[in-house]
C-alpha cells in the first residue's frame, strides 16, 4: 500500500471515530436500549434522527421484549430502525426523519420469509376466496387495502424471499399486522396453485397446505375424495385417493404396463388387452367387467391415468404435474368410478 493509500485510510478511520465520539458525548445522549446497534457513524442531522428512533414506543417495546435492533442512517436526514423478532421469523422496519417530533416514526415495514407466491400477488380474486375461507376478507377492487382492518395505503411485494408490507402503524397495531401478514402469506402459498385452489373456492371444498403441498378434499357423488400434491416443481406427483364401497371382492387393477406379477386371463378380450389383472376369481370378474358403465369407469381411471389402480379396498388415481385444469376432471372419474363399484351387485349372475 503506498503513502496516499495510508493517507486516505487514515482520514476515513479518523472521521469515522470523531463522528463516534461526537454520537457518544452528545448533550441529550442517553444509555442505548439494549439489543440496540448502530450501523453507521452519522452527522448532526443523523444524530437527531437515530436519538428520535431510540426514544420511540417501537424502540422501547423491543427493549422490553428483548428483540434485536440496528439503527441505520439512510441518508443524512432519514434513519431506521430495523427490529427482529426472531420468534415470529419476521422484521419491522420503522423510519424516522430529522424534522419529526420526538419518539415519531414516520413509516413501518413489516418482511415474513415466504415461498416466491409468483403470479398469486397480483391475483386477487383467488386470495380473496382463500382469504373469506380463513375467515378474513379482502376486496378484489381495493389496491391499498391489503390487511381491510388495518387503515391507511398498503404496499404488499416480493423480493429476496421475504414479503414486504409498507403501511402506516400505530404500534398497538402490531399484534394485528403480524396476523394478517401471516394469514396473507399463508393464503398466497395455496394461491400459487392455481387450479386446486380455484377447484377448491368454486365447490366450497376444504383447501389446506402441508410441508408436502396442498391437501384438497372433495365431496362428490356421496364420496370422500382426497387429493395431494406431492414434490418439487420439477417433479410433481398428484394422487387422488377414494376408499372403496364394501362388496367389492379381492382384486388388483392396473395398467397393463405398471402391473406387478404374472396378470390373470379373464373372459373379456379388451380388459386382457389394456389392464394388468390380479383376482380371487378371475371369471367372476370377467363377467363383471361386461358392465358397460364399470367397466368404462375402470378404462378411464386405471389405463387413462397410468401408475392408477383399484384395488379391493380403493380407487388411486395417479399423474405427474398438478393436473391442471384437468384436476376437476380428474375427481369426477374417480367418483364415477366409485359410484359404478357401489352399484353394481357382485354377487349376481354367479354360480
Amino acid at each position: 500500500m503506498n503513502a496516499v493509500s495510508w493517507l486516505i485510510l487514515c482520514m476515513v478511520v479518523t472521521a469515522g471515530a470523531v463522528q463516534l465520539v461526537r454520537y457518544l458525548q452528545r448533550d441529550d445522549a442517553s444509555p442505548p436500549l439494549p439489543g440496540l446497534t448502530p450501523r453507521s457513524f452519522p452527522d448532526s442531522n443523523g444524530l437527531r434522527v437515530l436519538h428520535g428512533l431510540e426514544q420511540s414506543p417501537w424502540a422501547m417495546l423491543a427493549a422490553q421484549r428483548g428483540w434485536r435492533m440496528e439503527t441505520q442512517i439512510m441518508m443524512g436526514t432519514v434513519g431506521r430502525l430495523d427490529i427482529h423478532l426472531p420468534r415470529d421469523a419476521v422484521s419491522v422496519s420503522v423510519t424516522g426523519h430529522a424534522g419529526a417530533p420526538p419518539g415519531a416514526v414516520a413509516h413501518t415495514t413489516l418482511r415474513l420469509p415466504t415461498p416466491d407466491p409468483g403470479a398469486a400477488l397480483a391475483d386477487r380474486e383467488t386470495l380473496s376466496g382463500l382469504l373469506g375461507q380463513m375467515g378474513r376478507q379482502l376486496d378484489p377492487a381495493a389496491h391499498q387495502s391489503w390487511l381491510p382492518e388495518l387503515p391507511g395505503p398498503q404496499g404488499l411485494s416480493y423480493h429476496r424471499g421475504q414479503l414486504t408490507l409498507a403501511l402506516p402503524l400505530h404500534i398497538d397495531q402490531l399484534p394485528k399486522a403480524l396476523a394478517g401478514l401471516r394469514t396473507l402469506a399463508h393464503a398466497m402459498e395455496m394461491a400459487r396453485f392455481p387450479p386446486w385452489a380455484k377447484v377448491a373456492l368454486k365447490h366450497g371444498w376444504p383447501l389446506t397446505l402441508t410441508a408436502t403441498g396442498p391437501t384438497l378434499t372433495a365431496s362428490l357423488k356421496g364420496f370422500e375424495i382426497k387429493a395431494r400434491l406431492l414434490g418439487q416443481t420439477e417433479s410433481l406427483r398428484c394422487t387422488l385417493r377414494c376408499v372403496c364401497p364394501e362388496g367389492v371382492p379381492a382384486l388388483t387393477l392396473n395398467h397393463i404396463e405398471h402391473g406387478h406379477g404374472e396378470p390373470e386371463a379373464v373372459p373379456h378380450l379388451i380388459a386382457n388387452t389394456l389392464l394388468h389383472i390380479r383376482a380371487l376369481d378371475p371369471q367372476g370378474l370377467g363377467k363383471d367387467l361386461h358392465d358397460e358403465t364399470l367397466f368404462q369407469g375402470i378404462l378411464t381411471v386405471v389405463h387413462g391415468y397410468p401408475g392408477s389402480s383399484l384395488t379391493q379396498k380403493r380407487i388411486e388415481l395417479v399423474s405427474p404435474g398438478d393436473l391442471g385444469i384437468g384436476l376437476e376432471e380428474a375427481l369426477v372419474a374417480v367418483a364415477e368410478l366409485a359410484q359404478a363399484l357401489e352399484g353394481r351387485a357382485w354377487n349376481s349372475g354367479r354360480s
